[in-house]
């Protein structure tokens, strides 16, 4: 919330004085929304700030605007008005934020073996595209789009949006894949190796997922967010017929379930991508399945420090 209203009667010397922002000045924002980077900051227009807790605060705000990920740099410096008024100047360089990125990707172990064993045969690599906006809309929004094809098969897309409400406090992402693959292990040996199944012609395993979550982050370093992932997978007949009868712990060749999701994140450090200072502390759970007996069945814990 905002900070308390000052008493315009006390003098900056006085170490209860506050400073009103008047403005906030931002300059080389050409794609993120001024508002995105407002969010981040210790300073709103209109509210009063602690003189003696302005260094520190525009060091917070430096911190918390950068680790947005958006930016290579950001500059804040305070420009004085009169003793009890300041508008804060920001500054920030933009990243770049499309990345288009070719795929090929060799089945096998190596390039040696691909050429070797295999005589460089095209029907053993995945080929296509990735593509990824991580500025879409300008509101530090996420797109990604997968198209790979050949030995395997990945077309998928997700949309992060975390700022989708107008105080910017809730957010939500959606995604969607289809994935086909030629092999696939069944089972493990006593020496505790992949038994590998493929067949050339066809796909022998089919998964189909859709998700949603809502994402909740009221503050500057608390993140709540809630799942759910539908999944839907299928194989060949013959692996449960008889390669494994135990696959999918059925005679049926397929298998749906529900994943429900919960994460909390507490992320306050100078640099979220080379942390050296702060604090960060996480802790997640993830349930399989609606029961929690029959074939559909997983509890998972995370945490961490």
């Amino acid at each position: 919330g905002a900070l308390p209203v000052a008493d315009s009667s006390k003098s900056i010397t006085d170490s209860s004085a506050k400073l009103k922002v008047d403005r906030i000045l931002i300059t080389g924002n050409r794609k993120t929304k001024s508002y995105i980077i407002i969010r981040e900051m210790k300073f709103k227009p209109g509210w009063y700030t602690p003189a003696a807790l302005l260094a520190e605060n525009l060091k917070l705000s430096q911190e918390l605007v950068y680790n947005t990920n958006l930016f290579s740099e950001v500059k804040l410096e305070p420009v004085f008005k009169d003793s009890s008024a300041i508008d804060i100047k920001v500054t920030v360089k933009e990243r770049w934020y499309i990345y288009p990125t070719p795929q090929f990707q060799l089945v096998d172990r190596n390039f040696n073996e691909w050429i070797n064993v295999y005589n460089a045969d095209l029907n053993r690599v995945i080929y296509g595209a990735k593509f990824a906006h991580y500025n879409f809309s300008g509101r530090r929004d996420q797109l990604r789009i997968f198209l790979l094809n050949g030995y395997a098969r990945n077309f998928a897309a997700s949309y992060i949006s975390p700022y989708s409400n107008r105080t910017l406090t809730e957010g939500f992402s959606i995604a969607a894949s289809f994935t086909q693959n030629r092999e696939i292990a069944y089972a493990t040996s006593p020496g505790n190796k992949l038994k590998q199944y493929n067949n050339q012609q066809q796909f022998v395993r089919n998964v189909f997922s859709a998700s949603a979550s809502y994402i909740a982050r009221k503050g500057y370093f608390n993140r709540h967010s809630y799942v759910l992932l539908f999944t839907y997978m299928n194989v060949e007949d013959s692996i449960v017929k008889f390669y494994n009868p135990s696959y999918f712990n059925s005679a049926k060749p397929f298998r749906e379930f529900l994943d429900m999701g919960y994460n909390y994140s507490y992320l306050n450090v100078n640099n979220v991508n080379y942390p050296l200072t702060g604090k960060s502390f996480g802790f997640s759970v993830l349930k399989r399945g609606l029961g929690f007996t029959g074939g559909t069945n997983m509890l998972q814990l995370d945490v961490s420090y």
